[in-house]
């Protein structure tokens, strides 16, 4: 989502000083199947959300869990392009996607065919509560989606799902967007990082960011999510200043250390389509690097900022 610097210290600013007021208000659409939103959403390679993606990644190698060769299960995955980066950047050499919409699973499987990934990635259509598998995973991922759920209780839900289906070993992510304080300052943020998306002829992809900033969960809400009992460390970024985006991290059990290693070197890769996104990576990586980061710690619902 690249926004012009001069942009984004305006939005940075109106930010700072604004007092929350705007509500929540759910998508129009639970489950995203129109044609034209599936057509639009097969196309997000092509746009800076490809930054977004190699944040997400990023956080995983951060952590320094296994991945190389490891099982991956990504939840709503819609065309499936994260799942597919699991395999390609992080080498995952299984990964399992999950989406309600039969359109999206259809595209990623078409995806996956192209990426020559098919050996090792599949998608099926399947609701994420109703998972019940013997096998467990070494990581579970959920980017970009929670803001379709109805509210923090189904995310929850989810939460403690993948509680269940993941290694002790291994890692649950979630990110996804950050309602802002007013509607003034989320018409200015959805014109400015949406442009890309008017561009390139998406309006479909356009109109559901803008209803999916409306939708989002701030960060006090999301929290909210964080399973009552787990023996997991959890982990809440929150940048400073344009809060937009947040992430949650479920690191391994007994695992105290968030990160174990520095960035990779993303601004080289091949996931981004354009200078732009390697710019915007840039800025998505230092904003992530001055985050505040929350830590609520197993079995409590007690929170900590660390140090």
């Amino acid at each position: 989502m690249g926004i012009p610097n001069v942009k984004a210290l305006e939005l940075i600013v109106l930010s700072l000083l604004a007092k929350r007021t705007l509500a929540r208000k759910p998508e129009p659409e639970a489950v995203t199947d129109q044609s034209q939103s599936v057509k639009d959403y097969n196309r997000v390679m092509e746009t800076n959300l490809t930054a977004n993606y190699a944040v997400g990644l990023d956080l995983i190698y951060r952590t320094g869990v296994k991945t190389h060769g490891a099982k991956a299960l990504d939840l709503c995955s819609g065309p499936g392009y994260f799942a597919l980066c699991l395999a390609k950047y992080l080498n995952y050499s299984s990964v399992k996607g999950v989406d309600l919409s039969l359109p999206m699973v259809d595209s990623a499987n078409k995806n996956s065919k192209q990426w020559n990934l098919s050996n090792r990635a599949q998608f099926f259509r399947e609701n994420i509560l109703h998972i019940n598998e013997f096998s467990k995973y070494d990581v579970i991922t959920f980017t970009n989606a929670a803001h379709h759920m109805p509210d923090v209780r189904v995310i929850k839900q989810i939460l403690e799902k993948a509680q269940s289906l993941v290694k002790d070993t291994g890692l649950i992510l979630l990110t996804d967007l950050a309602r802002l304080k007013t509607s003034k300052l989320t018409e200015k943020f959805v014109r400015y990082a949406g442009r890309e998306f008017i561009e390139k002829n998406m309006p479909a992809m356009y109109e559901d960011f803008h209803n999916s900033m409306y939708a989002a969960f701030s960060p006090e809400e999301l929290s909210a999510a964080i399973p009552s009992h787990s023996d997991r460390l959890w982990v809440h970024i929150i940048p400073r200043g344009l809060t937009c985006f947040q992430a949650l991290i479920g690191l391994p059990v007994g695992e105290t250390s968030v990160f174990k290693r520095d960035s990779a070197q993303w601004a080289t890769s091949d996931i981004h389509s354009s200078p732009d996104s390697i710019s915007d990576w840039k800025v998505l990586k230092n904003v992530v690097n001055n985050a505040e980061i929350v830590l609520y710690h197993p079995s409590t619902n007690i929170s900590k900022a660390a140090a």
